[in-house]
């Protein structure tokens, strides 16, 4: 590799006679192309990065006809999953030299599909659209004609589109495993009633000959019914010995009512639940999650576009990424 030496307007070419590769060969690596090594990849994005380069997307999109926008749609930013998830992905289409242009349907109350920001995407004709989602099982016709790859969906194998999912119930039986691996035969599961979540929960505590207790109350986050839990735990600590939620931010609530009556975690309880939760460490009693591969599902969507407008004819992709156990000190 020749010399590198900074100068003002970078262009392709320089990275190119820096790297010693054409120039057609650069602007694949810039893009993250399968077409070429990883090592090939590194050496010429590590080069532009070294050289200062900016792309020039006015002069990109008059060559190629493309508008290089990718639109970014999510209902709302209000967990942290999510959150983490939007900022992550808008970093790595930058990466890749895509405009992502983020859309939120917060306030809006019909089919996501109908949001005034799904509509602007579409005026704005992006090239493809990332749409973060829990539950889909088909692609409006509204927004048929443009790529969607839907991110942190449920699987389902007959949705037309290309997915990064997240099985629930996959989440569920990790963290029944774990508790059972650590001796917690009697375990309370506080859960959407009838939830993917739930329904993990169940299968596999029989899988594993434990005992399972599903609340006869509505489940929600409210104060009256983590009251309710909190009044059953009280006088029935000897009926189970573990609980996992099906949400972080209330078993976080849940762990300082508990706190407040005596109950000691884990000694007196274990305490499991779903969702990454930044600050789960930074707990009086540290929180064991079971977490999304925030970044690997982020890393899957970016290559999931390049696909798709690389090769729009292709076979739908459809990938459903494994979660995680983070240990803490509540169990």
């Amino acid at each position: 590799m020749s010399e590198i030496r900074k100068k003002a307007n970078i262009t392709l070419q320089d990275i190119a006679e820096a790297t010693g590769y054409s120039k057609n060969t650069v602007s694949l690596g810039m893009r993250n192309s399968e077409r070429l090594p990883d090592s090939t990849i590194k050496l010429i994005q590590k080069t532009a990065e070294q050289l200062g380069y900016k792309p020039n997307l006015t002069a990109r999109n008059l060559t190629t006809g493309k508008s290089g926008l990718i639109g970014v749609y999510a209902s709302s930013l209000h967990d942290a999953v999510r959150t983490e998830l939007v900022n992550g992905l808008i970093t790595e289409l930058r990466s890749a030299q895509y405009s992502p242009v983020l859309g939120l349907g917060e306030g809006h109350s019909g089919s996501w599909h109908t949001s005034a920001w799904v509509k602007t995407l579409k005026d704005l004709s992006v090239e493809a659209m990332v749409v973060v989602r829990e539950f889909l099982t088909e692609i409006p016709a509204e927004i048929a004609d443009t790529p969607v790859i839907v991110l942190g969906c449920q699987p389902h194998p007959s949705l037309k589109c290309d997915y990064a999912a997240l099985d629930r119930a996959e989440a569920a039986s990790r963290g029944i495993k774990y508790l059972t691996d650590h001796g917690h035969r009697n375990i309370f599961i506080y859960a959407g009633r009838n939830s993917h979540f739930e329904t993990g929960c169940v299968n596999e505590a029989s899988k594993r000959n434990a005992k399972w207790f599903i609340p006869d109350w509505d489940i929600s986050t409210s104060k009256a019914s983590l009251q309710k839990l909190l009044e059953y735990v009280t006088h029935n600590k000897k009926s189970f010995s573990a609980i996992i939620f099906g949400d972080s931010p209330t078993a976080v609530e849940f762990l300082t009512l508990l706190s407040d009556r005596g109950v000691r975690v884990p000694e007196d309880m274990a305490i499991i639940s779903y969702d990454y939760l930044p600050y789960a460490r930074h707990l009086k009693v540290p929180l064991t999650t079971i977490t999304q591969p925030i970044e690997n599902l982020v890393s899957m969507a970016v290559f999931l576009v390049q696909n798709r407008l690389e090769k729009p004819g292709s076979k739908y992709i459809h990938r459903t990424l494994k979660h995680k156990i983070v240990p803490g000190e509540s169990v």
